[in-house]
């Protein structure tokens, strides 16, 4: 009986290192998880809520996105920008880089200029992404800006009903807070519920 004794107090022994042991893993993982998530969050990707129509059809009010913090700007992409006139975050898209002269009616449109005989040509610049909810203006009257080397021009996709770079002009190329990566747009949808937890 003695001997039976031990090898069941073995038995529990070895049953209550176990437990140590996966509890041990489990809230290793767990730490891990953590760190890894501040970590992303404070260097690589940070989510925003969108708030307003000016986006739209590309994103709505109410989606979560996650903006890539250290990718480089290019012309099309998605950006956070912070507004420092408004004192907030915006999302826009970049027509405008660094360096160039963007050409734009009150609609919004994009245009490319070129030089026929001595005379200045506009062509609207085909852009997919743009929605017009408002009728468009009859009467377009081309402007132009030339961007400094540290300037980037945003418009919203809904570019009838947005306040952008038409009103509150260029922006600082270090007020872009990141890059919206394609993916994380075509799956705000099913992401949802992470984004807030990111």
């Amino acid at each position: 009986m003695i001997v039976k004794e031990n090898l069941l107090g073995k038995r529990d022994e070895n049953n209550t290192d176990a437990v140590e042991v996966i509890f041990g893993v489990f809230l290793t993982v767990i730490t891990v998880i953590l760190i890894l998530m501040v970590a992303v969050k404070s260097f690589w990707l940070s989510p925003y809520l969108i708030s307003g129509s000016s986006m739209e059809k590309t994103l709505n009010s109410g989606d979560w996105v996650v903006a890539d913090v250290i990718s480089s700007v290019k012309k099309g992409d998605v950006v956070i920008v912070y507004n420092p006139d408004r004192e907030y975050n915006i999302v826009k898209r970049v027509v405008g880089m660094p360096g160039e002269t963007v050409y734009f009616d009150d609609d919004g449109v994009v245009y490319e200029m070129t030089t026929e005989n001595g005379e200045e040509k506009y062509t609207a610049i085909e852009e997919s992404y743009a929605y017009y909810c408002k009728p468009m203006s009859e009467n377009k009257t081309v402007q132009s800006v030339t961007l400094t080397d540290d300037e980037v021009f945003v418009l919203g996709d809904n570019r009838r009903n947005s306040s952008d770079s038409r009103t509150y002009g260029a922006f600082k190329i270090g007020n872009v807070k990141g890059v919206v990566k394609e993916w994380t747009i075509n799956c705000r949808k099913q992401l949802k519920w992470l984004y807030p937890y990111i």
